[in-house]
Parts: C-alpha cells; sequence; structure tokens
C-alpha cells in the first residue's frame, strides 16, 4: 500500500472537492474536526465540505448549513420511504424525491446521491435515527432472490424481472433529472443485500446516468460474485459517469469472507482492496468528489487521500 503521508512538494489540486459524512461530525469535537480538516485541505488546495445524510434530522440539517462550508446531500431526505425507482408503483419515490429536492434548494443545490434501485415492489421504509437498516430492508426481502442465510442476493442480473426494472430505473431517472436539473442525482450503487439491484459497472454503466461509487459496497459484490475489483473500477473509469466516490475501507477478504458487513472504516485500515490504485485511476478519469464517509473521518484519512492523489 502507498504511503499514508503526504509530501510538502506536491502540486496544489485546486479542482478537488473532498467532504466528511456528517454522520461523523455529531460529537462535542466536531468544531475542532472540522477546523483541521479545513486547514489541512486548505494547504492541499481542496475544497473541504460536509454531505448531508439521509438519516439527518430537520434540526440537525439545519445545524450542519450554518457551518458555512459547501453541502452535498445523501438522500432521500426527511422522507417516509426510501426511493425505490425500480417499484411498480412509481409515487412513493417520487414523493420522497420531491421532497428531498425541496430541503435541498432551501440549502445549497449541488449533488445529491441515493440509493435507487431494489428488487421488490413493497415500499421499503428509510432507515434513519428512529429506523435501522436492517429492520428497513428486511421488509423488501424476497427469500426466492436469496441466498441461503436469507440476505445476501443470488445472481439475477439476467432475469427478464431484472432488465425490466433496470429500464424502469434508467427511465424514471431521466425524468428526476429533467424535473430538478439544478440537482445533480446521482444513483449509488448497493451493498448486495435484501435485494440491492445495481451492484456491478455493467449495470451501473447501463443507466447512463451520473453515479456515485460506494467503494465497500463494490468490493463486498466483486467477493461475492467472484469478479474482479479494479476491473469493475476501471470500466466505470472508462465511461466518465463516476461524480461522487464514497470512498472508505472493508476488512472483506477474499479467501475468508466471514461477516458480509459492510466497511465504512478508516482508510489505514488493513485490506485487500488496493484503494491508492483505485483513487489513482479514478483521478485520471477526472473524477474530483470524494467522500469520506465513516463515522469517524479525521486528518488521517485526508493524508492518505492527499497520497494517493499526489
Amino acid at each position: 500500500m502507498s504511503t499514508l503521508t503526504a509530501t510538502a512538494t506536491q502540486t496544489p489540486r485546486d479542482d478537488v472537492r473532498v467532504e466528511y459524512a456528517s454522520a461523523s461530525l455529531r460529537d462535542s469535537n466536531a468544531p475542532a474536526k472540522i477546523a483541521a480538516a479545513r486547514q489541512f485541505c486548505s494547504e492541499q488546495g481542496w475544497m473541504f465540505g460536509v454531505q448531508v445524510h439521509n438519516s439527518e434530522r430537520r434540526g440537525e440539517i439545519r445545524r450542519l448549513a450554518k457551518l458555512g462550508l459547501p453541502l452535498s446531500w445523501h438522500g432521500p431526505l426527511l422522507s417516509r420511504y426510501l426511493a425505490n425507482l425500480a417499484n411498480e408503483e412509481s409515487r412513493f419515490a417520487e414523493k420522497s424525491l420531491k421532497k428531498t429536492a425541496n430541503v435541498i434548494r432551501r440549502y445549497d443545490p449541488s449533488v445529491c446521491v441515493f440509493h435507487g434501485f431494489l428488487m421488490t415492489d413493497v415500499p421499503v421504509l428509510a432507515f434513519n435515527w428512529r429506523r435501522g437498516f436492517e429492520r428497513c430492508m428486511s421488509a423488501g426481502a424476497r427469500p426466492e432472490l436469496h441466498r441461503e442465510d436469507g440476505r445476501l442476493v443470488r445472481a439475477y442480473f439476467d432475469t427478464p424481472e431484472y432488465v425490466q426494472r433496470l429500464q424502469r430505473v434508467k427511465h424514471r431517472l431521466a425524468s428526476i433529472r429533467a424535473e430538478y436539473p439544478d440537482i445533480e442525482w446521482c444513483i449509488e450503487n448497493d451493498f448486495p443485500v435484501y435485494g440491492g439491484g445495481l451492484l456491478l459497472a455493467e449495470q451501473m454503466n447501463e443507466l447512463e446516468t451520473p453515479l456515485c461509487l460506494d467503494t465497500s459496497h463494490l468490493w463486498t459484490a466483486c467477493v461475492l460474485f467472484e469478479r474482479d475489483f479494479h476491473e469493475e473500477v476501471h470500466r466505470l473509469a472508462e465511461a466518465r459517469r463516476v461524480r461522487c466516490v464514497h470512498l472508505h475501507a472493508s476488512k472483506l477478504t477474499r479467501e475468508k469472507p466471514g461477516s458480509w458487513r459492510d466497511g465504512h472504516l478508516p482508510l489505514d485500515v488493513p485490506n485487500e482492496m488496493d484503494l491508492p490504485r483505485l483513487v489513482r485511476m479514478l483521478d485520471e478519469a477526472g473524477m474530483r468528489h470524494w467522500v469520506l464517509e465513516t463515522p469517524h473521518a479525521s486528518v488521517g484519512d485526508l493524508r492518505a487521500l492527499a497520497a494517493w492523489l499526489g
């Protein structure tokens, strides 16, 4: 793995935007954490901001807006349901995204990432401060589409149902971009559980839309389906549709996957992902928006990113 120390000889990168996820700014140390991040990013020539997570309540969104930092968004915001564009009934997704757009326009119209593809027609509640991920997502689970553990998904990508749902998502995304053109909507690849539909590069590229690439979600899908992780990243980089990256590490290994947990770990956690290679590949393809989506983002993560971009 590359060194985690940024050198003083690196050329400033004033086209780079780096953000902490809002979940990392919920403790009493947040002001000091923000000050340190702003200082480091300023030295690199980067723009520093915050990505507001869909679990934030109205008061917390107001508090984050008062920081005076650029904001991006992880939808759906203040909404009851996830925005599942693959659902046969579109009104739940439309209502969630309309509410999300209204919130964003009140503060800082910019990038909004969201998960928008589940293999279910059951309205799935948005996970937030009251409802956990497992509780919400398992409600839409379909046993026939899952592996023996009842959580991980099977490879259903060649089924007529999947193809139909993928096209449904593609067309609805185009409509959303047309209806709210001041917001850059980026659909995010899914963690491969409970009917997640957007998992691999060919499906992401098929949508012909701006994307948010979550590194650990893709890593887990590649381990599960025995795909080459960096070949998948290369296919996404070639298409040049990735507008935002959720950058974090995962302890999941190819040989002994063990517990299939999501990543969201600091960048210096030992892993098999070769994140420096991923960062260089996407940087060369013009990707400039990096979100350190960990609950404990720190200057250590920023130093790692600076070294890899350098």
